[in-house]
């Protein structure tokens, strides 16, 4: 085989669906509009150029939206000297994820990035340790807490999204506000360790039990819209003052009023020591 000439770039092979030509390859050309030879017969249709052309991909590449500085303008709120912002609003933008940009502005306080397109809150968000609130609600989070909180994170709002998964709660002990509705969520034991969570939302979701909520502080509880058969998780939490467990499975509550919680007088017209719902339960034993 012969070497290309000094200085003259070898033309590159090129792969059209599996067949590779190179710069030898040639291609016959065909006159138009040229009678043909008496000894060639009639002319051949025309081909197609749908099938003989090469085949062109119909996947569009798709690229995800980063947060940019340009997205952040007019959507900080500041503390009135310029100098530091404390709330930024950055939803209904189509962000798939936030990135290292957000970490420019450290000294946030409330960060709303409800109704994008976030799958993972990555490694960045939990940089900031200036953070007490954060809303991440309609999203498509699987997971609620894939980030390790460095601040005191208070109030967390994770509602509308994909969640399967609470495992790593411990990580915020700080939590006082907890919103998990509208999740797809069976187990909430991991919760057990958020010993200064006040109130806690766990509506529309898939629990059976409320297993590991029994030591906590709560003052306010939401197991509405789940698949819970019996409260007998819930007879130990102390301090509550509003329970909703309607649009359950429940059929007994006397565990509330052995507890404490609930007491009735003859007439079965209730006095509430807490604030409870029951509806679209199917009662039998109060």
């Amino acid at each position: 085989m012969q070497e290309s000439p000094a200085g003259v770039e070898k033309s590159p092979s090129v792969d059209l669906d599996g067949q590779r030509l190179t710069a030898k390859s040639t291609v016959e050309s065909v006159p138009i509009n040229v009678a043909p030879s008496p000894s060639s017969g009639p002319p051949a249709p025309p081909k197609s150029p749908l099938i003989d052309s090469p085949r062109k991909s119909s996947r569009v590449p798709v690229s995800k939206v980063q947060l940019t500085m340009e997205m952040c303008k007019g959507r900080l709120s500041d503390l009135g000297d310029g100098l530091h912002f404390r709330t930024m609003c950055l939803s209904n933008l189509g962000l798939d994820f936030l990135g290292a940009n957000i970490l420019k502005f450290k000294l946030i306080n409330n960060l709303n990035i409800a109704h994008n397109n976030i799958t993972s809150l990555g490694k960045h968000i939990g940089q900031l340790e200036n953070l007490l609130k954060v809303d991440v609600s309609h999203n498509r989070l699987t997971k609620a807490f894939d980030f390790t909180s460095a601040g005191m994170l208070q109030y967390a709002d994770f509602s509308h999204n994909r969640i399967e998964d609470v495992d790593n709660a411990s990580n915020h002990k700080y939590l006082r506000e907890l919103n998990l509705s509208h999740n797809n969520i069976d187990d909430i034991r991991a919760l057990s360790r958020l010993k200064q969570l006040k109130s806690l939302n766990l509506s529309y979701n898939e629990l059976r039990q409320a297993e590991g909520l029994e030591d906590l502080p709560l003052l306010k509880l939401d197991l509405s819209s789940n698949k819970l058969q019996n409260v007998f998780d819930v007879v130990k939490l102390k301090f509550l003052l509003v329970l909703d467990i309607s649009n359950n499975q429940i059929s007994d509550i006397k565990p509330l009023v052995e507890a404490n919680l609930v007491s009735f007088i003859k007439n079965r017209s209730k006095v509430t020591f807490i604030q409870l719902n029951v509806h679209m339960n199917k009662l039998y034993n109060f």
